[in-house]
């Protein structure tokens, strides 16, 4: 197994993001999935190979996402002051550069990326094989596809089937996000119908199926969830232990993610508390609760 960004989250795979296997993000559209994604990805290239294919970012914005992973530099500010003509301008640009210098000096040569500029408008097996067939020999080679949507995975169950054969065939793990707009329902910790009907579009052709939820009241909801009512004191204790690993770094833009895990080969069903910084794209985990099926 692959280990994930989330200990909890291996207990729940059985040891972490299984070999030969297809993993599955779903989530609406800026709920975490590529951030999850990129932190991920980085973590594994450090032992492992790593392809990482978007369908969203070019090459640019990736890596300028990706040289903020883990450092103190707020991406939004950083973005919104390049756009200047003035001096401070001039000077987060350079800012900008010598951080993606850093970000590209310290990647590991086993770190393969993919992006818009390559003109790519379908899930095209055949190129991923070829892909593939470049990556270094390593124990551990990791396949990120990243912001793929419906028209993207036409002919979903034929294409996620001759994923899994080329996973098998070649000894890799991936994960692959996808968009679709989910509600985030009054009570995440139960399977309820949006959960069943991606489970009767998936469970056969993956082996887990994560569900990516942000929204502002997911602190207060998840304490409600354990208590049978909110909580000040339990919100305050989580609050404080979310900002210490965030080193005492918040900003507006941060929200509470739940990451919903609601099918693995081994049965394991969680529901996962993080505090998801888009602006430093990163995921700390908080807690967990075990999913209750009605």
């Amino acid at each position: 197994t692959l280990p994930s960004i989330s200990p909890t989250l291996d207990k729940c795979l059985g040891g972490g993001w299984l070999k030969t296997g297809l993993h599955l993000i779903v989530g609406p559209v800026g709920s975490g999935k590529a951030g999850f994604l990129i932190q991920q990805a980085l973590q594994a290239s450090k032992n492992s190979a790593v392809l990482y294919l978007s369908f969203e970012h070019t090459l640019r914005e990736f890596s300028l996402r990706a040289a903020v992973s883990g450092t103190t530099t707020n991406l939004g500010d950083l973005v919104a002051a390049s756009a200047n003509r003035d001096s401070s301008g001039e000077e987060a640009r350079k800012q900008m550069a010598a951080q993606v210098e850093r970000f590209r000096s310290g990647l590991s040569e086993n770190f393969f990326f993919s992006g818009v500029e390559n003109c790519r408008n379908e899930l095209d097996i055949g190129e991923i094989e070829q892909l593939v067939k470049m990556l270094p020999t390593a124990e551990q080679r990791l396949v990120v596809i990243e912001s793929l949507n419906s028209e993207l995975l036409e002919n979903a169950s034929e294409k996620l089937l001759a994923l899994r054969q080329l996973a098998t065939a070649e000894g890799l793990t991936f994960l692959l996000s996808f968009h679709q707009q989910l509600e985030c329902g009054k009570r995440p910790h139960f399977i309820e119908a949006d959960d069943q009907a991606l489970l009767a579009k998936f469970q056969r052709l993956v082996d887990s199926i994560l569900v990516c939820q942000t929204e502002k009241l997911n602190l207060r909801r998840f304490v409600a969830m354990i208590k049978g009512q909110i909580d000040a004191q339990v919100i305050g204790k989580l609050e404080q232990k979310a900002l210490q690993m965030a080193g005492g770094r918040r900003c507006k833009t941060d929200a509470y993610t739940f990451l919903r895990l609601i099918h693995s080969r081994i049965g394991r069903k969680e529901l996962l508390l993080y505090l998801f910084q888009p602006d430093f794209v990163r995921f700390f985990e908080i807690a967990s609760l075990p999913l209750t099926r009605l």
